[in-house]
């Protein structure tokens, strides 16, 4: 369970931080109690930090860390915290190359 926790932060770090944070009204409202629910999955979870993106139609909506990246200098979790993701960036690799020639066809 924490070696899927600290892949899905790995993940979403990356994500967001080649993203620029974007927000409206609408995606605010619609996140109402998200904060909360994330604080119990730090919890749940036992991990100290967590990065969230959430991409629509192609587009950032929404780019917000919790926790901390360094819990024992309390430095927080941001959209822009990297994390060491071990050799993942080959998956990732592959799978857009396998993604982009399809698209070719």
């Amino acid at each position: 369970m924490r070696v899927i926790a600290r892949i899905v932060t790995g993940l979403a770090a990356l994500a967001l931080a080649q993203c620029s944070h974007a927000q409206d009204a609408q995606t605010t409202a619609k996140l109402a109690g998200f904060d909360s629910y994330m604080e119990k999955v730090l919890k749940d979870w036992n991990t100290p930090g967590i990065g969230v993106g959430i991409v629509v139609n192609d587009k950032l909506v929404f780019a917000k860390g919790y926790g901390y990246r360094d819990y024992e200098k309390k430095l927080p979790f941001t959209p822009a915290t990297l994390c060491p993701i071990a050799s993942n960036t080959k998956l990732f690799t592959a799978v857009a190359a396998g993604c982009s020639s399809k698209k070719g066809n």
